[in-house]
């Protein structure tokens, strides 16, 4: 049986149960192998861009006998897929810029699709902004730890979506996190940058652009630590 790591487990909870899945990116195709024997799903699409990752893939679907039910195929995006071939889809492992291409590059594709799982490595403030400005709709947060690294998942459908302050966007839908035990470190990390931006500039600088940098920096700070207090923690100066 495949054992996956917290993120991927964390991805692959999200999946509902379904026909036919995709997994974007796959690398080993441990997560449509996993929800397969879960019988979760009856089949999936198992692609990458690389030849590596795809020879890889099929030999752990084949020790998994798992062939006839897990396709896998090599190409960029959601490119190896027939628009309905597939009611869903994770993209997971990669920028949140390359997921938003992958999105856009693969329209036809999403817009037939009923759900995504998307797990940005970085930028998923710019994802989340994309993603309410082009009809999808977060419908699910989740975080994962591993490895000291703090992994955002999130769970899309279509839809409408309210615009997002620039906090919000990097903070995520906080009615998605208020039962997260991992969010109040999340929350620290994001006050530790805020710090970190204000150390970087003095007090009393001349120059307007690194002045207001510092004026957001310090603004941004106190409405963290509003969030953090709200979760019932403590903040300490660093």
């Amino acid at each position: 049986m495949i054992v996956l790591s917290p993120r991927l487990q964390t991805a692959a909870d999200l999946v509902p149960p379904c026909r036919c899945m995709a997994d974007i990116g796959t690398d080993h195709a441990y997560v449509p192998l996993y929800l397969w024997q879960q019988g979760r799903i009856r089949q999936a699409v198992a692609s990458d861009i690389h030849e590596g990752p795809a020879v890889r893939a099929e030999e752990h679907c084949r020790k998994a006998k798992a062939l006839q039910a897990v396709s896998v195929r090599v190409g960029p995006g959601l490119s190896t897929l027939r628009p309905g071939e597939a009611e869903g889809a994770v993209i997971a492992g990669m920028g949140g810029l390359m997921i938003r291409r992958i999105l856009e590059e693969g329209r036809n594709v999403a817009d037939a699709m009923d759900w995504f799982v998307l797990q940005p490595q970085n930028h998923g403030a710019e994802l989340r902004r994309w993603l309410g400005q082009n009809g999808f709709q977060i419908c699910g947060e989740s975080l994962a730890a591993e490895d000291r690294m703090l992994y955002e998942i999130l769970f899309v459908r279509h839809g409408p979506m309210p615009e997002l302050t620039e906090l919000e966007a990097e903070t995520g839908l906080l009615q998605y996190r208020m039962g997260d035990p991992l969010f109040p470190e999340f929350l620290r990390r994001l006050i530790r940058k805020r710090e970190f931006t204000i150390r970087g500039v003095a007090e009393d600088t001349e120059n307007r652009v690194n002045r207001e940098k510092r004026l957001r920096a310090e603004r941004e700070k106190k409405e963290l630590e509003a969030l953090l207090w709200k979760f019932g923690q403590k903040t300490s100066s660093v």
